[in-house]
């Protein structure tokens, strides 16, 4: 390793130097609604049927900026109401950002895994505006819009991915937090402001985090309100008829008690057309409010009560075939995708001399009501009816040690959540998708719809010890246990009456498993730290609604074995810092969604057997106090070791797993001057991914450029933007129509604006 080592700083000092050197079809009626839909399923069957702490990336520059970042540490926002701005001195060049993913406070440049880091200030600088966004600078970690963009996007980590909503109920790959509380994956699209930090930890985070989360976790942390006042305002105009604006707020109501309240509202017609309706085809209109109460009697309580509710419309739910212009669609019926929810929670955390205690109490509520042209054409053929209502509960309680306990850090934790929902998936038949020898005539409704509830109960635990000054041992036990079920019910319906197609019925499992982990860290120098970890991840299995036999309704739980080495180093004063990691997972009963053609439905399939390997590289420098660079690389390899579909009997081993990008990588450069002037650059690229596991439809390499510039005085910015700058084409993901065509749900196209910014 030495020998590698060694060759670091030689890398560092020429990427350094390098940066500061000069630079005849009718229009139909609409649909069946949603409410009558979930009526007929009602109906009988006739007799006929059957630790947030201020993220810094902080300069230390002489003594004095030294020791100011020093109490930044020892006091963080998380236990007193202090101020959470980082505090940066202009002459600085020093690198340095604190983050609490594993549950201590700690330098980026300690945590032995995986962690990609956005600070509040990266976060303002990079333009982010959503979940669903934050995939540009993190290596192996792609986001794929499935339709709409508030619609049940694809978030890949590692290969491992979530998509499976469309057609049962399961948990996802990935886990979303917003302020220690775990969110669902359609909060992706949710608008972030009033960001203290973002972290995203890749590889199981069982042993840590109360939901299972085998591909990875997303920690959102926002500003908590403190003794400061503080506003923040954003407006924005764009192309394409881009109208957004975000308001926050924070203040004291007394020495103990502190408010936060922000609100968001975005409205775009978006770049895809509707040519023969002539209408536009993928309009938004997303309004959100959010809200926050912080009592802090004492040094030792934190308490803090929060509120959120959004609203998404949206347009419809694919775009025209891959191939073709992915800017224009030819449908009869202009489809819609709304989301309505709505989230509580209450957080309390004592801070003793011996031992720190949090509870975690959170409640999330939300609806989903979505109509797409199905047969994507301007025949009258079928329109496609969904939705999705679930309420959820969760719990996590945890008990650790304090910041300063020595050699000796252990945390253990217990975790519930309950979920229950009911999905409704429907098809209404057109003149033209008619079939009446098979008793589909116009206007019929044929159904499915499972109401659902999932029980998850875990306790885990994980303890570091450091055996020398430069050697740490990490130990850590996952045991979940897991019961759902499921009522399935089918209907036909035409003209107000309905039969039963397929007998109604009612499945449940449960499982429990038990997920280790160890880790070893070895510190060869001050700034220069290796680690190797091994782990066990897991994705609980589900049920899928469209089965019309109980046998086959259950898919199985994905289990992987997960290796990792990485490397962690700083250079240059801390001026650079350089990460590497390698890693290997190898996953039993990969969970894909699979395309019955006989039936046309969409339905869960287990691959036996998967391998993923991959490497991944993050750059920071700091060249000079104007100047910031961040650089990653992330490479993955998939393969299907051993996989028949056993819908169409096909033998898919070696195939690719489906939308995993064969590489990633990111370039940020940016200029800040204290005048005032603000340049930034950013270079976004994918490699080859494949839509589905066949390996029929892929998308070739491509690459993003995003640019801003702007003008910052005291208390207000205004910048001009450009995302996807040189309107690059590329489709997100496909569904596979069964005809041999796959239908694309194109990315964003260029926009172009500009923003108003005031903060004091």
């Amino acid at each position: 390793m030495r020998p590698f080592v060694l060759t670091i700083p030689a890398i560092a000092r020429g990427f350094c130097i390098s940066a500061i050197a000069p630079p005849p079809a009718t229009a139909q009626s609409q649909p069946v609604t949603v409410p009558r839909l979930r009526a007929q399923l009602d109906d009988e069957a006739s007799e006929d049927g059957q630790l947030p702490s201020a993220a810094t990336l902080q300069a230390q520059g002489d003594e004095s900026t030294q020791s100011q970042a020093e109490v930044t540490q020892e006091a963080p926002a998380e236990d007193t109401p202090i101020s959470t701005e980082s505090e940066t001195d202009e002459d600085s060049q020093t690198i340095r950002i604190t983050v609490t993913g594993e549950k201590f406070e700690e330098d980026l440049q300690e945590v032995a895994g995986s962690v990609s880091v956005i600070t509040a200030q990266e976060f303002k600088d990079s333009g982010i505006r959503s979940p669903q966004e934050i995939s540009r600078l993190v290596p192996n970690f792609s986001t794929f819009a499935n339709g709409p963009r508030s619609n049940n996007p694809v978030f890949n980590i590692r290969g491992l991915a979530n998509d499976l909503n469309i057609v049962g109920v399961g948990q996802s790959s990935v886990g979303i937090y917003i302020d220690d509380v775990p969110v669902d994956i359609l909060t992706s699209e949710t608008a972030l402001y009033d960001i203290e930090r973002i972290e995203v930890l890749r590889g199981p985070q069982g042993t840590l985090y109360g939901r299972n989360s085998q591909g990875g976790v997303i920690n959102i942390i926002t500003t908590p309100p403190n003794e400061f006042t503080r506003f923040n305002g954003l407006v924005t105009l764009g192309t394409d008829d881009l109208r957004e604006a975000q308001l926050s707020v924070s203040a004291p109501i007394t020495d103990t008690l502190f408010f936060s309240l922000g609100g968001s509202y975005l409205e775009t017609g978006g770049f895809i057309r509707n040519t023969f309706l002539d209408e536009d085809a993928a309009s938004r209109q997303d309004y959100g409010f959010r809200g926050q109460l912080r009592w802090v009697p004492s040094d030792e309580w934190d308490i803090r009560i929060g509120a959120d509710y959004e609203n998404l419309d949206d347009g419809s739910t694919f775009g025209p075939p891959i191939g073709d212009d992915p800017k224009e669609v030819e449908e009869n019926f202009l489809g819609f995708n709304r989301v309505e929810r709505n989230g509580q929670f209450v957080r309390v955390r004592y801070t003793g001399p011996d031992v720190v205690v949090t509870s975690i109490s959170g409640r999330r509520e939300w609806n989903q009501e979505n109509a797409t042209d199905s047969d994507f054409s301007r025949f009258d053929a079928s329109v496609g009816l969904a939705e999705l209502d679930t309420v959820q509960y969760s719990q996590e309680l945890r008990v650790q040690s304090p910041e300063d306990n020595g050699r000796w850090r252990w945390l253990v934790g217990g975790f519930f959540e309950r979920e229950e929902s009911e999905l409704v998936g429907g098809i209404e038949f057109g003149p033209a998708g008619a079939i009446p020898d098979f008793g589909i005539f116009a206007g019929s409704v044929n159904t499915n719809a499972g109401d659902f509830i999932d029980n998850t109960y875990a306790v885990f635990a994980q303890s570091s010890y450091d055996i020398t000054d430069q050697f740490t041992v990490t130990a850590g036990l996952r045991l979940e246990h897991r019961n759902f079920s499921m009522d399935r019910r089918s209907r036909l319906t035409l003209d107000g009456s309905s039969i039963a197609p397929v007998p109604d019925y009612s499945v449940e499992a449960s499982g429990s498993i038990l997920l280790p982990k160890a880790a070893l860290e070895y510190r060869f120098q001050p700034n220069v730290l290796a680690y190797a970890s091994i782990s066990r991840g897991y994705k609980p299995g589900g049920f899928n609604i469209i089965s019309d036999s109980p046998d086959a309704a259950e898919f199985d739980s994905e289990i992987s074995l997960n290796y990792e080495v990485g490397l962690k180093t700083s250079w240059l004063d801390n001026r650079l810092t350089a990460n590497l990691s390698l890693f290997k997972t190898d996953v039993r009963e990969y969970q894909i969604v699979g395309f019955d053609l006989p039936n046309q439905v969409t339905t869960v399939l287990n691959a036996t057997d998967a391998d993923i390997w991959g490497v991944e590289l993050e750059l920071r420098a700091k060249p000079t106090s104007r100047i910031d660079l961040i650089a990653s690389f992330g490479y993955l390899n998939t393969e299907f070791q051993e996989f028949t579909d056993t819908i169409t009997g096909e033998n898919l081993s070696g195939n690719q797993l489906p939308s995993s990008p064969e590489y990633t990588y990111a370039l940020a450069a940016q200029y800040r001057d204290p005048g005032g002037f603000f340049g930034r650059v950013e270079l976004s690229g994918f490699g080859t991914y494949f839509f589905d596991q066949s390996n029929v439809a892929k998308q070739d390499p491509f690459f993003l450029v995003n640019a801003r510039i702007g003008y910052e005085f005291d208390d207000f910015a205004l910048y001009a933007y450009a995302n996807n700058l040189f309107d690059q084409d590329y489709f997100s993901s496909a569904l596979n129509t069964g005809t041999g065509d796959f239908l694309g749900s194109p990315g964003d196209g260029r926009v172009v604006g500009v923003q108003l910014r005031a903060s004091f």
